[in-house]
């Protein structure tokens, strides 16, 4: 999965997201937190499991986005963008993200950069 596309990533992540990737995986990284956030999971836990270290957690991760169409994923976030929006599960506080996980202000930023993504991608 290393070759596939970034664009989707590039699309719906916002840059400080992106960057944050390590690049050895980051199309998978990057499609598991897409993922789990739109099933559900408080972004920072999304965040988290996107970002294992563990070899044999990180390989399933990297085997079931391989079998991910991106299209599905896509309309996954779209069908989901009302609950994120109203998300208040998310209680992340911290200021600065030298931890990794995402902040308040990036929080708010991830959910205003896929909403608007999810409305241009159905007209």
């Amino acid at each position: 999965m290393g070759d596939r596309s970034d664009v989707l990533l590039e699309r719906y992540l916002p840059e400080p997201f992106y960057r944050r990737l390590p690049e050895d995986g980051r199309a998978w990284r990057g499609r598991t937190v897409l993922l789990l956030w739109g099933l559900g999971y408080p972004l920072e836990m999304a965040w988290s499991l996107g970002l294992a270290e563990d070899p044999e957690q990180a390989s399933v991760y990297e085997s079931a986005m391989a079998d991910l169409d991106d299209a599905r994923l896509i309309g996954l976030l779209a069908a989901t963008t009302e609950a994120r929006e109203t998300e208040a599960s998310w209680s992340g506080s911290r200021s600065d993200s030298s931890a990794g996980s995402p902040t308040r202000d990036e929080h708010g930023r991830m959910v205003a950069v896929v909403r608007q993504r999810c409305a241009t991608a159905a007209a």
